[in-house]
């Protein structure tokens, strides 16, 4: 198992101790007491956690039946669906939300290109270190860890290709394999090639990328952390405050991620290749959990149903 998947069931069973389960004796836990941790659970949590306690329940008490030749009582447990409202719905009619259409994104993009100027702090125009940051989670579909992490070494600007190797956990301050250890290579979308090159000149091949203690030169208007990684809290402020000015619907770093797969699927890129880029196991999975339609209709879809030029 990979570390953090070994931390996952850790911090699963952890959850599980501290319920009613762990304060009762396994031989007098019954289906109906499991059954109702878990719809308790439903009411809070999202789908996959509910599936991975439902998991690690399951494998427990079958081990546990075997060496006791008892009943496993999990064969009559169903797996309840979650009743929480996912983050990516609206208020007002459950919907999910669509994905930022190609003018909404160009005006993000001229609002967050822009490079930190700390003589204009205070104005519109002073621009920040983390809107780049921000714009190569869009374009080039990475996890906030995986572009965080992202060092001089891991771009190569001759064959145009990022390598995603890495990715940094904030909340245990070290560097862990991407998520599924999904290492692989992304090419350098031509939106953000420029200041990614802007922002290795200079710098030594281990160096970060995006790195908030060096770029940062007045640290009441930029706190730094202290390890050096781009903050994800500041970088969600500074996304949030964007979409205000711009007037925009709020969208969270992890939506970025949905918003560039989306935009690259409308481009033509095939889902196969979308898919792989975003480090998913499968398509289907990147196009069910990820591909978010827009309001317009392109004018390539247009023209190829109605064979009529717009």
């Amino acid at each position: 198992l990979t570390q953090n998947t070994v931390m996952t069931d850790e911090d699963t069973m952890k959850q599980l101790f501290e319920t009613e389960l762990g304060e009762m004796l396994v031989l007098d836990i019954t289906a109906d007491d499991i059954q109702k941790n878990l719809n308790e659970l439903s009411n809070e949590r999202s789908d996959s956690i509910i599936k991975k306690r439902y998991l690690m329940l399951k494998m427990f008490f079958k081990y546990f039946s075997m060496t006791r030749q008892t009943f496993n009582v999990m064969e009559v447990v169903r797996l309840p669906k979650s009743k929480k409202k996912k983050a990516g719905c609206d208020d007002a009619f459950g919907m999910e939300k669509t994905a930022y259409t190609d003018e909404q994104l160009q005006l993000l993009y001229a609002h967050l290109r822009r490079p930190f100027d700390k003589t204009k702090i205070g104005t519109l125009e002073c621009g920040t270190v983390y809107g780049r940051f921000l714009l190569v989670i869009l374009y080039e579909y990475l996890r906030y860890g995986e572009a965080a992490e992202l060092r001089v070494k891991d771009i190569d600007f001759k064959k145009s290709i990022i390598h995603v190797r890495r990715q940094w956990s904030s909340r245990e301050r070290a560097v862990r394999a991407p998520k599924y250890n999904s290492k692989r290579d992304v090419p350098i979308a031509k939106e953000v090639r420029r200041f990614l090159l802007e922002s290795c000149v200079g710098k030594d091949s281990n160096d970060l990328v995006f790195r908030s203690g060096e770029l940062n030169k007045n640290r009441v208007y930029l706190p730094s952390a202290q390890d050096g990684h781009i903050r994800e809290n500041v970088a969600i402020e500074t996304l949030h405050r964007a979409e205000e000015h711009l007037g925009l619907p709020r969208h969270s770093i992890h939506d970025l991620r949905h918003d560039g797969i989306s935009y690259f699927v409308r481009r033509g890129i095939r889902a196969e290749d979308v898919s792989r880029f975003a480090g998913h196991k499968s398509v289907s999975f990147t196009m069910d959990r990820y591909y978010r339609h827009t309001e317009e209709i392109s004018e390539d879809t247009m023209k190829l149903v109605s064979g009529i030029s717009y």
